[in-house]
């Protein structure tokens, strides 16, 4: 929840913007925490959503922040995500 914190805070009062918060705090945590690049994994969760340029350019944006924010809270996790693809390397 400490990680969503931020679109928590932007949704105002109502329960139903909560709730979206949330749901867009997990879906962003699932992104930064990806296997893959996130730019990759935040494309293939736009692919299903119908955005227009500037919707998707703002929702760009706060993936990007959110990602940052997720490697700043939890720089272990990252840390050990780049050694772990190092050591495959050629």
């Amino acid at each position: 929840m400490r990680f969503s914190q931020p679109l928590i805070e932007a949704a105002g009062d109502t329960p139903a913007a909560v709730e979206n918060a949330m749901t867009l705090g997990a879906l962003l945590w699932n992104v930064a925490i990806a296997g893959e690049d996130p730019d990759v994994a935040l494309a293939d969760v736009m692919k299903g959503m119908s955005l227009s340029d500037e919707a998707a350019a703002d929702f760009r944006s706060i993936a990007a922040g959110m990602v940052e924010r997720h490697k700043r809270m939890f720089p272990r996790l990252h840390a050990g995500r780049r050694e772990r693809c190092a050591s495959t390397e050629g």
